[in-house]
């Protein structure tokens, strides 16, 4: 991938633990860490092992209601699912189409603006998965809004270096013990518009080495 887009996208997983205390979160329960070897997964609160088995669902935050939530984790929960994958930044225009309950994620088109009404779905999604005993993996944002991705030159590029920064902070400090993945959706090849990202990111020194977790889901074949 390019460095640059590899470099942003690393930087949500970074800059988001910089946490308040992971087990005052009402998600505390489904937590996970990395081991000292940095090969196993287990869960913060019991020491078990984790084995990640996740389904996708992209627009679980933009789309559907509460309704439609549980009986959707209710139904993954039952087939032995743990993680949900969704988008929090949708593939659908964040700059004009709103979730189901009529709330942008961001307002004026501007990731330092989030819409706290949206962001109270995405809590309340998060926290009832965690009753199902389900871990809600985020993907920080769809890559149209870094280079246009899929959708070739149309549409808002809402990422600079300072607003990737930003949204990581947020996200960070609002959902601790939260993965995030990094990568996916669009692809590191193209023309992006962070070419100097490669200097802007540090490493918070307070965050926990081993909740460094950040899968990647690569858009190439192999």
């Amino acid at each position: 991938m390019h460095l640059s887009f590899i470099i942003l996208f690393t930087a949500f997983a970074f800059l988001a633990l910089a946490l308040p205390a992971i087990s005052d979160v009402p998600w505390a329960n489904v937590t996970i860490s990395a081991s000292p070897d940095r090969r196993h997964l287990y869960q913060t609160k019991t020491g078990q092992p984790f084995f990640w088995i996740a389904d996708t669902n992209w627009e679980l935050f933009h789309k559907l209601n509460k309704t439609d939530v549980d009986i959707y984790l209710s139904d993954r929960a039952a087939k032995g699912f743990n993680v949900i994958q969704a988008v929090v930044l949708s593939k659908y225009n964040v700059t004009t189409i709103p979730n189901f309950y009529g709330h942008l994620a961001i307002d004026n088109a501007n990731l330092t603006q989030p819409n706290l009404q949206y962001f109270e779905h995405v809590d309340w999604i998060v926290t009832h998965a965690a009753e199902y005993g389900i871990l809600i993996c985020f993907v920080p944002t769809w890559g149209r809004y870094v280079n246009w991705g899929w959708y070739g030159t149309t549409g808002y590029i809402l990422f600079n270096e300072d607003t990737a920064e930003w949204l990581g902070r947020f996200l960070g400090n609002r959902y601790p013990g939260i993965p995030k993945m990094m990568g996916g959706d669009s692809n590191g090849f193209w023309a992006n518009n962070v070419p100097q990202a490669r200097a802007a990111w540090r490493e918070d020194p307070e965050s926990d080495p081993k909740s460094h977790l950040g899968p990647i889901e690569d858009t190439r074949s192999i």
